[in-house]
């Protein structure tokens, strides 16, 4: 049943999986949504709300706050479709899946690698990483970055790298001897990145590629 979403779309779509995964399933409002993207108009919001709702993704129950539900049969078949994450160039964020609850940390998700930016940390493309946004983030942590372009427009994009606070700046430092470092001023990692969650575990399929 999947349609073709607009990177936005999908920005919104993940960020509501991910606070409700984070809420005990209670949806965000509006307002959250909006600050959560760095979308100023809820407006906006609501246009592609009702794109996520044509396209059967939500259900919206109206003349509520939080009236969002996820469509059971999408929420299911999204299993296997994970985050895809950079560790490398980076991409969009797709979708977010749900671990069982024995093997991850109380409201972890798991996301797919794309990409050997973090090689020299044993996390390779195709493997799967277990992100915990609990967690509170130390200098030198593996982490998920998401760069959300503060105007709102359809640019959104993640990464996994190691963080480090370097007095005005931040360096988001890969593990890949070929690769440099990502250096961000502290003003727009403030308003325009966020840390998804600190890397807990790696998981290397037998069937992935190194």
């Amino acid at each position: 049943m999947a349609h073709e979403l607009s990177n936005i779309q999908q920005r919104l779509l993940s960020s509501i999986m991910l606070y409700m995964k984070r809420n005990d399933g209670r949806p965000p409002t509006y307002r959250e949504m909006s600050q959560e993207l760095r979308m100023k108009s809820l407006g906006h919001i609501a246009y592609h709300l009702k794109a996520l709702e044509e396209k059967g993704y939500i259900q919206r129950v109206h003349n509520t706050s939080r009236s969002i539900k996820l469509v059971k049969d999408w929420l299911d078949s999204s299993l296997s479709s994970p985050f895809a994450i950079a560790a490398g160039p980076q991409q969009a964020i797709m979708s977010a899946i749900e671990g069982e609850e024995h093997l991850f940390p109380k409201k972890a998700f798991v996301l797919l690698v794309e990409g050997n930016s973090m090689i020299e940390d044993n996390i390779f493309d195709g493997d799967y990483i277990i992100v915990d946004p609990r967690q509170q983030i130390a200098d030198g942590d593996i982490v998920v970055a998401t760069h959300l372009d503060a105007v709102g427009s359809e640019l959104g994009a993640a990464t996994v790298k190691r963080l480090f606070q370097e007095g005005e700046r931040i360096r988001l430092q890969p593990a890949n001897a070929d690769m440099a470092p990502i250096y961000i001023d502290a003003h727009e990692w403030d308003n325009e990145w966020q840390v998804q969650g600190k890397v807990k575990a790696v998981i290397h399929l037998l069937t992935s590629k190194k």
